[in-house]
């Protein structure tokens, strides 16, 4: 799983800074944002559970330190 951990894991980082952006930006009382980001958030917290935090961490903080 390791070779392929990025390809998938990348790509749901990156939504997940999407919807962040949306979110502060849009009035938090807006439930289809708060609902994505909730199923964002539920995928990559399976992922972590599942891999574990260390190799989800040294994947995505090199694209979380670009902001």
């Amino acid at each position: 799983m390791d070779p392929c951990l990025e390809e998938m894991v990348l790509p749901i980082i990156e939504t997940l800074k999407s919807h962040v952006k949306v979110l502060v930006a849009t009035d938090p009382e807006d439930v289809r944002v708060t609902f994505r980001f909730a199923r964002v958030c539920s995928l990559l917290y399976t992922f972590i559970k599942f891999r574990g935090y260390k190799a989800i961490s040294t994947i995505g903080s090199h694209t979380l330190r670009r902001q």
